[in-house]
């Protein structure tokens, strides 16, 4: 077991939908956990929001998701389509 599933493994038991950073440069979803393969200190755990368009001051409307610090409520709309299936802590 690595640093990745250890990590996986406890946002998943505690209902996570991922990790992002405080300043906005990025986030990921559990699906792809540390792309970047150097996890920052700073990232915190978090859930899956849509991305807020042109309205984003983080990506200008330029990604497909955000994560972010409170739950969102569910009847939000993602782009390209209804939200991702999330992981539940028994799969994992």
């Amino acid at each position: 077991m690595n640093l990745r599933d250890m990590a996986k493994r406890w946002l998943v038991v505690r209902g996570y939908e991922g990790l992002y950073h405080p300043s906005g440069e990025c986030a990921c979803r559990l699906e792809d956990l540390m792309p970047c393969g150097e996890p920052s200190p700073d990232c915190s755990p978090g859930y899956l929001a849509p991305c807020p368009g042109s309205e984003s001051e983080i990506c200008g409307g330029d990604c497909g998701f955000h994560i972010v610090q409170k739950r969102p409520k569910k009847d939000i709309v993602y782009v390209g389509g209804p939200a991702p299936n999330t992981h539940s802590a028994e799969g994992n």
